[in-house]
């Protein structure tokens, strides 16, 4: 319950760019999309499982278009983009297996966002972004499912880009081809999370309920914002399985039938603050620095000689506060902004298990009330070597 409420919410959040967009009949399109979709990583696991790699994914969305006549700065300065909301079906379920370890069908809810780069009157090439949260009913079990470790929660997260080419057929009806790559994973709510990736291919067909822009860039962005230094300061918590665990966990079980299908989940906490200057209406930049506590210190305390040996785990030091400091990028669309930053770790004792990498990265989008002093609600996901989720967090801030 406490994961699907997480990815509820990360899906709410998800969908603050709307914000920025009319909603309404004239700025309304209808798209429906086929993919052709192939996994790219878990190899092994998926070779393990599946007669061949390969399905198809349906998609259907609902989006709104900008249009000059808003006078919104953001939509100028993007271009007048599309954002929207979609719903997608991969049916997983009806793939060749091997064994009885299989998938069950991906239901997937996500917001999305699309900005052409070129435009003519009967042809765009542009970029698109999806995030939302998926549901699968079919997830591992150490019994009745022991070769799906992708699946070991329910609900997951889902964050996709890619590109697009449109070409429109009518003043109101448009077709076109589209490339992405996408990601599934509970962000280490659960294990065993070996997440998916996959890339798709496939066409679609919109409907505009009026002619959309197909006009030139508008150069004559509105200056709404003051350029300068700013300061955060935030907190967030989220939820972590430990790996640790997790193998010792298997290797003290070692009967199939007698395994949990997961360990306990350990809650985590951020805490930063920084400085950020604005550069441009749609940009920021900054350094971050940040304190990360970790309550599973006596779990790792306990689980790397065992995973070890005795010898090669005696002296290590275990503490429960780690500090790092981070660069961070920040795209703004209104209240809504997403963000990327890459830190390293000034100080950090976690043992063997859970040392995984002196860098570390994170993924995230925030939602401002300038109203409140510039507070933000936020919600990113913290992972090493740009793979290894570890886990999904939520906060509250302020920009000063």
């Amino acid at each position: 319950m406490r994961r699907t409420a997480v990815f509820i919410a990360m899906l709410i959040l998800s969908l603050t760019p709307l914000r920025g967009q009319v909603m309404d009949a004239a700025h309304m399109n209808v798209t429906a999309r086929t993919y052709y979709t192939r996994f790219f990583n878990s190899l092994q696991i998926v070779d393990n499982m599946l007669e061949r790699n390969g399905y198809p994914t349906y998609d259907v969305a609902l989006g709104f278009s900008a249009r000059p006549e808003d006078r919104s700065p953001y939509a100028e300065a993007f271009n007048f983009p599309t954002a929207g909301i979609g719903f997608s079906l991969a049916p997983l379920s009806t793939l060749p297996y091997k064994d009885k370890s299989h998938f069950s069908d991906f239901y997937t809810a996500y917001a999305f966002f699309e900005s052409d780069i070129l435009r003519t009157r009967r042809v765009s090439l542009g970029y698109m972004f999806k995030l939302g949260a998926a549901y699968s009913h079919d997830t591992y079990d150490p019994v009745e499912n022991p070769d799906n470790r992708i699946v070991s929660s329910q609900i997951m997260a889902f964050i996709a880009a890619g590109g697009y080419l449109h070409y429109r057929l009518t003043d109101h009806l448009e077709t076109g081809l589209e490339a992405l790559a996408w990601h599934h994973s509970n962000a280490r709510l659960g294990l065993p999370n070996n997440g998916l990736n996959e890339y798709a291919a496939g066409a679609f067909l919109r409907y505009h309920i009026t002619e959309p822009y197909t006009g030139p860039r508008s150069r004559k962005t509105e200056k709404l914002f003051d350029r300068g230094l700013s300061w955060d300061v935030y907190a967030a918590g989220g939820g972590h399985c430990c790996a640790a665990e997790w193998e010792v966990y298997n290797k003290n079980v070692p009967a199939a039938k007698d395994r949990a299908k997961g360990v306990k989940c350990w809650p985590k906490a951020t805490v930063g603050v920084g400085a950020m200057y604005r550069y441009s209406l749609m940009g920021s930049a900054g350094v971050h620095m940040e304190g990360f506590w970790n309550s599973n210190i006596e779990a790792l305390r306990h689980c790397d000689p065992i995973l070890y040996g005795e010898e090669e785990a005696a002296g290590l030091d275990y503490r429960r506060w780690a500090l790092g400091i981070a660069a961070m990028q920040e795209f703004h669309y209104g209240r809504f902004s997403a963000d990327i930053a890459m830190g390293v770790y000034l100080y950090k004792r976690l043992g063997l298990k859970e040392d995984m990498s002196p860098f570390y990265q994170r993924v995230g989008i925030r939602y401002y009330f300038p109203s409140l002093g510039g507070m933000f609600l936020s919600t990113s996901c913290k992972a090493h070597y740009f793979s290894r989720a570890e886990y999904m967090e939520f906060g509250i801030g302020f920009r000063l």
